[in-house]
């Protein structure tokens, strides 16, 4: 008997995060306690969700909307490491963007 696996597939595009509480270049205005919000912009054609975590909390699911990005808010009590990916309906998963945040107290 040969024991069945399941597999999906993946891709190596990640997808971009961006948040006016964090700019490009700029200071961050983002404070402990205070919504921090970002647009995540998949890099796999045809993602339908975004899955995203904070290092140490459950995985959170987030539709892609019809401009073809997703909102997610989170409510930071300190430094944090956001990690997003975004997935299509078939399966196929993109490549991660993990990066790690400081807020102002």
């Amino acid at each position: 008997m040969t024991a069945a696996r399941a597999s999906r597939a993946t891709s190596r595009s990640a997808p971009t995060a961006t948040s006016p509480q964090f700019p490009e270049g700029g200071p961050s205005t983002a404070k402990v306690g205070q919504p921090v919000e970002f647009t995540v912009t998949p890099a796999v054609p045809g993602s339908h969700e975004v899955l995203w975590y904070i290092a140490g909390n459950a995985p959170q699911v987030v539709p892609v909307g019809p401009d073809g990005k997703a909102t997610l808010t989170c409510t930071p009590l300190g430094a944090f490491e956001l990690t997003v990916s975004s997935r299509t309906p078939e399966g196929v998963v993109s490549g991660e963007v993990r990066r790690t945040y400081q807020v102002q107290p």
